[in-house]
């Protein structure tokens, strides 16, 4: 549907051009029942590529978002099976971290690779003059990346500890309650927001 818009958009502008040139020579000009039948073509190749095009993000959407639920459940089920070991090395909050950043970084994998090929598919060869503008662009983008991984791992450090003190608060709520600590806690929880 996208490239209906532009063949009828030249097709109207034959017609136009068809219709001055007539004019000017004195011959007879197109009939305009063919100018409005191409307008009116353009309009409900415009509307239905919108309605397609909101179907797609939709979909696009839904498929994401069962994907990344797909990618967390994985990793949740490989958390469970860690050794007693493995457990001692990393907190609950570290495992929820991993759930989330781990699938989002093999969902952007995946995306990347098919995006790859479907621009493949779409030009050829000619992809990989624009792959090699990319290649020139990475060096700038390993530096924004770098400086945002070092801000995302302080993010995340926060949101461990914060974690490991609410999942201490509720583990231990009934403790906390017999002998008054909420005051702690909540102090404790203040502290790290």
């Amino acid at each position: 549907m996208i490239y209906i818009l532009p063949l009828l958009f030249g097709q109207l502008l034959q017609f136009f051009d068809d219709y001055s040139k007539s004019s000017r020579e004195g011959t007879e000009p197109p009939p305009l029942r063919i100018g409005f039948v191409i307008m009116t073509l353009m309009l409900f190749s415009n509307i239905t590529s919108s309605f397609i095009l909101a179907y797609s993000f939709q979909a696009m959407s839904d498929l994401g978002v069962q994907a990344r639920a797909a990618s967390v459940a994985l990793i949740y089920r490989k958390s469970l099976r860690l050794s007693p070991q493995a457990k001692q090395s990393c907190t609950l909050g570290e495992i929820t971290n991993h759930m989330a950043v781990d699938a989002e970084r093999w969902i952007d994998a995946f995306e990347l690779t098919i995006s790859i090929y479907l621009l493949y598919q779409l030009l050829g060869w000619p992809l990989l003059a624009g792959l090699a503008v990319f290649g020139i662009l990475v060096p700038i983008q390993a530096k924004t990346a770098s400086f945002m991984n070092t801000f995302q791992d302080e993010q995340l450090k926060w949101m461990d500890s914060r974690l490991r003190i609410i999942t201490e608060l509720l583990s231990n709520i009934k403790i906390i309650k017999l002998y008054h600590w909420e005051n702690s806690m909540r102090k404790k929880i203040d502290d790290l927001r």
